[in-house]
This record gives C-alpha cells, sequence and structure tokens, in this order.
C-alpha cells in the first residue's frame, strides 16, 4: 500500500508527458505539403487578421467621440515611429477611413496647415507558438497593440488619443511552420516556446512530494 503514490504520480506523469494516444490505424493524409500551407494561414496573414481587428475597434472609440471632436480634413496619417509593420496598419487606417468618406493624405509635405493627424504607433506585435514534447501540432497565439492619436496639424494639440490590443490564435502542424513563414516579413515569424522536461517534469516531482506527505500523514494517525 505503501507505493501508492509513487504508482499515481508516475500515471500522471505519464498523462502529462504521453497525451492522447493516436490510432495506428489512421488514414494517411492525402494532400500535398504545399496544398496543406496553402489552406492554413500564414504568419503575415494572422498578423494582418489581428490588427484589423484592433485597427476596427480603435475606429469604433473614434466614431464614438468623433461628434465631440474639432477636426478638419482632409486626414493626415502618419506613424510615430519605424516598424516593420507599419505598412500594415497604414493600410488598415487608409481603408478605414476611405470606407467613412474621408480624403485622407499620407505625405506631410502635401497636407495643409489646417488638416487633421492620426498618428499611429505599434506597441506590441507577436506571434507565440507553444508545442508540447511529442505533439505534431504547434498553437500560436497573436497580439497586437496600436496606439492611435489624433492632434491638429496647426499647433500638434492632440484631440483624442486611444490605445487598442487584440489576439487571434490557431493550431497548426509542426512541421509547416517554415512553409507559413515568409523571409521578406521577420517580424511575423513564429516564435516557438516548446516544453522542455524540466517543465514537464517539475510539477511532477512536486505532486509526488506532496502526495507522499499526505499519505503519511493519515497513515500515520
Amino acid at each position: 500500500m505503501r507505493s501508492l503514490p509513487v504508482i499515481i504520480v508516475s500515471l500522471s506523469a505519464c498523462a502529462v508527458l504521453c497525451g492522447p494516444v493516436q490510432s495506428s490505424t489512421a488514414a494517411p493524409t492525402a494532400a500535398p505539403t504545399a496544398a496543406l500551407a496553402t489552406a492554413l494561414t500564414t504568419d503575415v496573414d494572422l498578423i494582418m487578421q489581428t490588427a484589423s481587428t484592433v485597427v476596427e475597434s480603435g475606429m469604433a472609440t473614434l466614431d464614438a467621440s468623433r461628434n465631440s471632436l474639432d477636426w478638419n480634413p482632409p486626414l493626415l496619417i502618419v506613424s510615430q515611429q519605424k516598424h516593420e509593420a507599419n505598412w500594415i496598419v497604414e493600410h488598415l487606417l487608409v481603408d478605414q477611413m476611405l470606407s467613412r468618406g474621408m480624403t485622407v493624405e499620407l505625405d506631410s509635405t502635401r497636407a495643409s496647415a489646417t488638416a487633421t493627424r492620426l498618428s499611429y504607433r505599434i506597441v506590441d506585435l507577436d506571434i507565440r507558438g507553444e508545442s508540447g514534447l511529442f505533439g505534431g501540432s504547434v498553437s500560436r497565439d497573436c497580439r497586437v497593440t496600436v496606439a492611435l492619436r489624433l492632434s491638429r496639424q496647426s499647433d500638434g494639440a492632440v484631440l483624442w488619443q486611444h490605445e487598442s490590443s487584440g489576439h487571434r490564435g490557431d493550431r497548426v502542424p509542426k512541421t509547416l511552420l517554415d512553409a507559413l513563414s515568409n523571409d521578406d516579413y521577420k517580424f511575423a515569424d513564429t516564435r516557438l516556446e516548446q516544453r522542455s522536461w524540466g517543465k514537464v517534469a517539475e510539477p511532477a516531482i512536486v505532486s509526488g512530494v506532496l502526495g507522499s506527505l499526505v499519505y503519511f500523514f493519515f497513515s500515520n494517525r
């Protein structure tokens, strides 16, 4: 009976490490690797989808305050700092404003002194992937945060500012991570965080020690 905690801990560790057992009779995947990669969302597309949600949220907040703001067209859209993904946010902001019937300007040298400036800054943009020791898939989590500011071009007075965040996740085959990335857009590469043996063994060891203490406490009463 005194070996009971050890057996329980061993079974728990096995469940954590091994996960669900896959049937050996499963039918092989017929689609080629290239076709699978095409059907899945690339890293860049995942960034764009997440950023689109973030920008839409920010514009919805601006719409709610628009009637109380004193600003004049055209709207000059500019970045506050350099970032490799600025073109994504700029494209989304331009699309949002054009859909609202706004006149948009991207060249600050051509904008009039009475124009209103909508500046943006990418605060956070990242894709993290997590995979188990023996898992064949990766769980991706894309997070994007964008800061927006509306100000007068003439004197720089801030009329409105807002920070919008969002995230989107999915699961993809581990073997297709390279196919879903793009060498031209390194900012969108998935940073894979694979679980180590130490991280898996630590909770099992702690559970084993606690289980043994509880067992000996009640068995000696």
